[in-house]
């Protein structure tokens, strides 16, 4: 989000959780939902032996 975490925002207001279909999506709380609000959050995920990465995009 670009903003640090001195202004209210803490990593415990995102979670990466799995859809009904398996698929996993990004859920905001408190500070994070706020900042966002309206944003569509769209998450990668991928991994391989013991390396993994995410990237997430949110649209403006």
């Amino acid at each position: 989000i670009g903003t640090g975490l001195v202004k209210g925002f803490s990593w415990h207001d995102i979670e990466v959780v799995n859809n009904e279909a398996g698929k996993p999506e990004v859920v905001l709380r408190n500070k994070a939902a706020e900042m966002l609000a309206g944003k569509k959050v769209h998450l990668s995920l991928s991994h391989s032996g013991e390396s993994a990465i995410a990237m997430v995009v949110v649209d403006h």
